[in-house]
């Protein structure tokens, strides 16, 4: 065992797996080969490994960010054109929420137990009924723009509005403009009708199914995030996807789009939390210069603090910047 896969397997340990809890770490460096760690089995007993296919979870709202992202920058999708613009089903209260609202989860919207119970408590989660219950609220939590509150349903609704403005299924431009430029081969969204993509890790439980798209509905790999993690550090996606949401955006400290999104610049680099958005203010410049930018995913994650989803089967997935990047090169992972 190498020294990297011995860090690996202490972080793991440190984090509070059982060293028979199955558990996937990646970790990559510049374009070195990556450090793989797979232990345990999925739920249907096949050995969980890289090539293990899991659901992302709250990390899909980095692919929704990163469509949204390209569509504002060609100019095809305004981030200040109001809800009700692209969902006209929805109450009044769609005229004063922003898209960029939804981003930020500023938007005001009910919470997600209270969609959750206009859908009932065995329903799947689907695009069309979460939207769907959103038409029955009269009234927002709160004014837009007012207070930073998480919440899943935002994202849901930005999916809609860039399949709108696409003209398109969102999965088919991710999969076109994202996954496929990348060498991700075996990322897709799905929508059912089963609970999981055929030759995926099973959930824990199956119903409700998560087959919304926008806040969740992406399935990938320990191998393919590694590959959207050394994108997001590039030149390329991860400064075009910043930059293109900052400039739509009147509020850019209000920044982020997946669960626990955090970052601050700490000794002039970025550290970010686990299930990272995108950074926000002064760290994203930091970010750009970063030797550490990790990133990990609960893939049909442990019940514990920062886990999207309740499951066996976890996975992380990091990456450091090109070696000739200032500063140290050894990634730091948050613990999941």
């Amino acid at each position: 065992m190498s020294q990297l896969q011995q860090r690996l397997s202490a972080l793991v340990d440190e984090a509070g797996y059982r060293r028979d809890e199955p558990i996937v770490v990646g970790m990559q460096h510049g374009g070195r080969p990556p450090v793989l760690l797979a232990q345990g089995l999925t739920l249907n007993g096949e050995p969980l490994g890289a090539t293990t296919l899991a659901y992302m979870a709250s990390l899909s709202k980095q692919m929704t960010a990163a469509c949204a992202a390209q569509l504002a920058q060609q100019g095809e999708l305004d981030m200040e054109s109001a809800l009700s613009r692209w969902l006209p089903q929805l109450p009044a209260w769609a005229d004063a929420v922003r898209l960029r609202h939804l981003v930020h989860h500023t938007a005001g919207m009910p919470a997600d137990a209270k969609i959750e119970a206009l859908m009932g408590r065995d329903a799947d989660r689907t695009t069309e009924g979460i939207i769907q219950a959103l038409a029955r609220f009269p009234v927002l939590d709160r004014e837009p723009g007012a207070a930073h509150a998480y919440f899943n349903a935002g994202y849901v609704c930005l999916a809609a509005a860039v399949q709108r403005a696409l003209g398109q299924p969102l999965p088919d431009f991710a999969r076109s403009q994202l996954f496929t430029p990348l060498a991700m081969v075996n990322t897709r969204y799905w929508t059912g009708p089963d609970p999981a993509p055929p030759g995926a890790a099973p959930l824990v439980s199956l119903h409700p199914a998560p087959l919304s798209v926008g806040d969740g509905g992406v399935w990938s790999t320990a191998t393919d995030l590694l590959r959207w993690g050394q994108a997001l550090n590039a030149d390329g996606h991860g400064r075009m996807l910043v930059d293109a949401m900052l400039r739509s955006t009147s509020h850019p400290e209000m920044f982020g789009s997946g669960d626990a999104a955090a970052a601050q610049a700490v000794g002039g680099q970025a550290r970010m939390s686990c299930q990272t958005g995108l950074p926000d203010g002064p760290a994203r410049r930091a970010c750009t210069r970063a030797t550490r930018w990790p990133t990990c995913w609960p893939g049909a994650g442990r019940d514990r603090p920062g886990s999207a989803t309740s499951g066996r089967t976890s996975a992380w997935a990091g990456t450091t910047a090109s070696p000739s990047s200032p500063g140290p090169t050894t990634a730091r992972w948050a613990r999941c």
